[in-house]
C-alpha cells in the first residue's frame, strides 16, 4: 500500500514541491543502508534531469517567457526548461521508489501475498523468473563448449553469426523443455496439486501494526482531499501556474509528506530505542 501510494504520488501529482520531496524521501531511505549504490543513482538522476532539462526545450518552443534565440530564430523558453526538469524529477522518482522497493522485499516476499490467493500464478512467476538467469548461464555454458570443441567462429560474418546463434538457441530450447518435463514429474511425484494446499505465513499482524496502517491510510485520505482540491495540478504553457495555497492543499501537502517520510521517521525512532537502549546497559 505505501510504494502504491509513493509511485503513484510521483506519478500524478505533479508540484515540483511534491516532486523534491519525493526525491529527497527516497533518497533518505535508501540511502541509510545502500550508501554506494544511492550515490550512483543519484549521479545518474542528475545526469537525467540536466539532459532532459535542456533537450526538451530544443524540441519545445511553447512558452511565452523567451530566454534567447538560436539555430535560425529558433526560441528556448523557460517554461519548457522548467517542464524538462519536472518531467525528469517525476521519472528519477519513480526509479528511486522502485529502488526502495526492490530493498524491502525479502526473499520470497514478493510471492507471499499473492501466494495466498493465487498459487499457480505463484509458482509459474517464480519459475519465470528463475528460468530467466538460468538460461543465461546455460547460454554462456554452452558458447564455452563449443569454443572447447573449436566449433565456436569468431567471425564477423552474418551468416556464420546466424547459423551459430541458431543452434544455441535450439540447443537452449530442448534444454529448457526437458528442464519443463523433469520438474513436472518431480512435482507430480510428490503430491503437488493433490489436495488442498496449506498457507504459512513467517509474518504476524501485531497491533503495532494496525495503528500504522491506520496511520497511513488516514495520511492517504488528508493526501486524496488535497489532491482533489487542486494540490497536483500544474501548468506550464503558456505559462507556469502552481496551484494557490489554501487550507485544503496546504494539508494535503503536509499529509503526503508526512506519508512519504514514514519509514524514515520510523527508522529514526527505531535508532533513538536503540540508542537509549544501550546507554542503559
Amino acid at each position: 500500500f505505501y510504494y502504491l501510494v509513493a509511485i503513484g504520488g510521483s506519478l500524478f501529482i505533479a508540484h515540483p514541491v511534491a516532486q523534491v520531496i519525493s526525491i529527497l524521501a527516497a533518497l533518505l531511505y535508501y540511502g541509510r543502508n545502500h550508501k554506494k549504490e544511492c550515490l550512483k543513482l543519484l549521479s545518474y538522476g542528475l545526469v537525467l534531469m540536466i539532459s532532459l532539462s535542456i533537450v526538451n526545450p530544443l524540441w519545445n518552443t511553447r512558452g511565452n517567457t523567451i530566454l534567447f534565440h538560436y539555430a535560425n530564430g529558433r526560441a528556448f523558453t523557460l517554461e519548457a526548461l522548467l517542464y524538462g526538469c519536472n518531467s525528469a524529477m517525476l521519472c528519477f522518482g519513480i526509479v528511486l521508489w522502485f529502488a526502495c522497493l526492490h530493498y524491502s522485499l525479502t526473499e520470497g516476499g514478493d510471492f507471499r501475498l499473492p501466494g495466498m490467493n493465487f498459487p499457480h500464478i505463484r509458482l509459474l512467476f517464480g519459475m519465470i523468473l528463475q528460468m530467466i538467469p538460468a538460461l543465461g548461464r546455460e547460454k554462456s555454458r554452452m558458447e564455452q563448449g563449443r569454443k572447447g570443441i573449436g566449433m565456436y567462429q569468431t567471425e564477423e560474418v552474418f551468416r556464420t553469426r546466424l547459423r551459430q546463434s541458431s543452434a544455441i538457441l535450439s540447443a537452449l530450447a530442448t534444454w529448457s523443455l526437458e528442464g519443463a518435463i523433469v520438474t513436472g514429474d518431480s512435482m507430480r511425484s510428490r503430491g503437488y496439486a493433490s489436495g488442498v494446499s496449506s498457507r504459512y505465513q513467517a509474518h504476524a499482524w501485531h497491533r503495532t501494526d494496525t495503528v500504522m496502517m491506520g496511520c497511513l491510510i488516514g495520511l492517504f485520505v488528508i493526501t486524496g482531499i488535497g489532491v482533489a482540491a487542486g494540490m497536483g495540478r500544474v501548468t506550464f504553457y503558456p505559462a507556469v501556474v502552481l496551484p494557490k495555497w489554501n487550507q485544503w492543499t496546504g494539508t494535503g501537502m503536509i499529509g503526503y509528506s508526512v506519508f512519504i517520510c514514514m519509514p524514515i521517521l520510523i527508522q529514526i525512532r527505531e535508532g533513538i530505542v536503540w540508542h537509549n537502549l544501550k546507554s542503559d546497559n
